[in-house]
């Protein structure tokens, strides 16, 4: 009967499907821009204004608060869009290895980045800059997934069952907490599991759907709306790529928007 009901809903879910796997990601590309902008240039502009005298701090503090809410809001869409073609672009890849060295290679580039970006006085007061230790870029939560979905497609060559279950979930329990203890990347154990669960659940898009709700909201529970905005985009997602090739572009432009976010605060700052 489950899977009658879920086949029936996958169906009529399939003639509401509009947007290519280049939409998605422009829509998510947009989305943490801004974020992003409102995380440095926009707080930069704020603290220029107190520490201008412009406004009373006060004042400063109400406008900052709802406007980095709003911000935030809208770019909680994008990370679950970006692991859901992460596992799309996984899955449908004809040479995994490459691009597994394509996202590590993109993650090391833009370790820097990201931690001028977002961790600049942080390095500085740790005498260790221009790197931050203490958290790593969300390339590297999307690496340790899709690793971690390697891991569980090699153990699935193990004939026996149990071992195989066992050694599988034991996989993922032990990256989980890598990122969450240990590495400290964006998202930490949680990104890396959201990841694991788009794929596993990849045949349904409605699990799909269903799962990561129940994880989002034992997890994220700060922005509901901004969660089922992403969730109806993935329900909207035809399954195709989209006329223009834009694979470099994706990789490219994270690095490439948190150095021109980093040259835009030091000139706010330095005002």
């Amino acid at each position: 009967m489950f899977t009658q009901i879920k086949g029936l809903i996958d169906e009529r879910v399939t003639h509401l499907q509009c947007l290519s796997g280049n939409q998605i990601k422009i829509i998510a590309v947009i989305c943490m821009f801004i974020d992003h902008l409102g995380a440095v240039v926009i707080s930069s502009i704020f603290s220029y204004i107190g520490n201008n005298g412009l406004l009373m701090w006060e004042e400063i503090s109400l406008f900052s608060d709802k406007t980095n809410y709003i911000l935030y809001s809208i770019g909680a869409v994008a990370f679950p869009l970006f692991c859901f073609m992460l596992v799309e672009g996984y899955t449908h890849t004809n040479n995994k290895k490459k691009y597994i060295c394509r996202l590590a290679l993109f993650a090391l580039i833009s370790e820097i980045p990201f931690d001028i970006t977002f961790f600049n006085q942080f390095a500085k007061s740790n005498n260790t800059y221009p790197f931050y230790w203490g958290y790593q870029n969300v390339l590297i939560t999307y690496l340790l997934g899709i690793c971690t979905l390697e891991l569980i497609n090699y153990l699935q060559k193990l004939e026996t069952k149990i071992l195989r279950l066992f050694l599988q979930c034991g996989s993922i329990l032990a990256i989980v907490l890598l990122a969450e203890e240990v590495i400290h990347c964006d998202y930490e154990g949680y990104g890396v599991f959201l990841v694991v669960l788009f794929y596993i659940l990849r045949k349904s898009r409605i699990l799909q759907v269903c799962g990561v709700f129940l994880l989002a909201t034992m997890r994220y529970t700060q922005y509901p709306v901004s969660l089922m905005v992403a969730l109806l985009l993935i329900l909207l997602y035809n399954g195709k790529r989209g006329t223009h090739h834009y694979k470099y572009f994706f990789y490219v432009f994270y690095p490439s928007h948190m150095v021109i976010l980093h040259i835009l605060d030091v000139i706010i700052t330095c005002v």
